[in-house]
């Protein structure tokens, strides 16, 4: 094996965030979601209740009347989001923020004592995180994210799992199809038709058959079980010189301030990352995906290539007036910075001294975010259009230094 990935799952995130911050929820059963008025998330006190995500909030007062309900508090989140990851890249080389609550990391493999240095990085990223944040992660490492993820699920709350390759068959054998990381309930059942009903059923079939009868997904699933790492790494997709992208999947919302606030931060680490390989881009598209896998994207070209957070976050709320639609949920954003460019190679246009003065200050905060944590200063553009970001800020507790013009 040479390296080892791991998929870092939060337990019960927004349940367990409310309770870290409110001691009086301690280990009482909690769920998220009253604004919706359905179960988002559910502390594991909740789950044991029978509560379970999706459930109508008057469902479960009538059936649960111990359980505590409260509305989901999407910028708290987003802080222990950031806090969490930043925890994580003390100890790992490679980081790959999946989700809000989920990420993955890569450990190469050294000389000596591989396997116990991995165990012992990731006992201190769950062990800081608990300490730190008042919350539980569960792990599981592998050679593969799909069966990263697999391993992830067992132990759960605070789990920790290593699924090694001469174990592989015991575990496949015990996971349903419908629990593997890009296998549907529909595509589980259509393959429960024709006798698959678990991951060993599906790696057993000849991987000939798989490339004949299935989709490519299917057929990409089908080796990542197998040990084959297919699923890239990061941005290892992507030429570093070609493009950036920052992108999340999170729990649906129509809220359109809490759009841009996710967009807001897809802009500030990607703009971090021009700015570390000394990159300015041409051109950057803004991208919303619906609940139901609708996808609007725009792309803008700046007057000059830039790197600057507040220029792309300004181009960005123009993007996302244009193509948000009122009373849509929506469960992805994202942005991508193309046409990437050396800016020892930027030709010098007519105010380009004033582009300079922009870009001074994110050299300070570049220093301060390396030296502290990603996101211990950054822009408040995503606030601007949010009537309740000074009680969001009380709220959460915490004092985060910020820039940038609010309204």
């Amino acid at each position: 094996m040479s390296h080892i990935i791991g998929h870092i799952d939060g337990d019960s995130f927004f349940a367990s965030v409310e309770q870290s911050i409110n001691p009086s929820l301690k280990s009482r059963p909690v769920i998220t979601g009253a604004e919706r008025g359905i179960a988002s998330s559910m502390s594991k006190e909740a789950k044991v209740l029978g509560v379970t995500r999706g459930m109508p909030v008057t469902q479960i007062r009538r059936l649960f009347p111990e359980v505590i309900v409260v509305h989901s508090d999407f910028f708290l989140y987003t802080v222990f989001s950031r806090r969490m990851f930043d925890i994580a890249r003390r100890y790992g080389e490679e980081i790959e923020e999946y989700s809000i609550d989920e990420f993955f990391i890569r450990f190469k493999k050294g000389k000596l004592f591989f396997e116990r240095k991995v165990k012992s990085a990731v006992f201190n990223i769950k062990s800081d995180i608990k300490k730190e944040l008042g919350i539980t992660v569960s792990v599981g490492l592998a050679s593969t994210k799909v069966l990263a993820k697999i391993a992830s699920n067992w132990g759960k709350p605070d789990g920790f799992t290593f699924l090694k390759d001469q174990d592989r068959e015991n575990y496949l054998k015990a996971t349903p199809l419908n629990k593997v990381w890009g296998i549907g309930e529909r595509t589980a059942e259509k393959l429960e038709k024709v006798g698959l009903r678990n991951a060993f059923d599906l790696v057993s079939e000849d991987f000939r058959r798989i490339q004949k009868d299935f989709y490519k997904p299917l057929q990409t699933i089908w080796q990542e079980l197998n040990g084959q790492e297919v699923f890239p790494f990061g941005n290892e997709n992507l030429s570093p010189r070609k493009s950036i992208r920052s992108s999340r999947t999170f729990i649906p919302s129509a809220n359109k301030d809490f759009l841009l606030k996710e967009i807001v931060e897809h802009i500030e680490k990607a703009t971090f990352d021009l700015r570390r390989m000394n990159l300015r881009a041409k051109c950057m598209s803004v991208f919303i995906k619906t609940q139901t896998f609708k996808y609007k994207e725009k792309e803008v070209k700046f007057f000059q290539p830039s790197n600057a957070s507040n220029i792309a976050v300004v181009q960005a709320r123009i993007i996302l007036d244009g193509i948000f639609l009122s009373g849509v949920l929506y469960r992805t954003t994202g942005v991508i910075f193309s046409g990437l460019e050396n800016r020892e190679s930027t030709q010098q246009v007519l105010f380009n001294e004033r582009h300079q003065e922009i870009s001074l200050p994110f050299k300070v905060i570049d220093n301060l975010n390396l030296r502290f944590g990603r996101g211990v200063v950054g822009l408040c553009s995503g606030l601007k259009k949010s009537s309740d970001y000074k009680k969001e800020f009380r709220k959460s507790r915490f004092s985060i230094p910020s820039f940038g013009e609010v309204d």
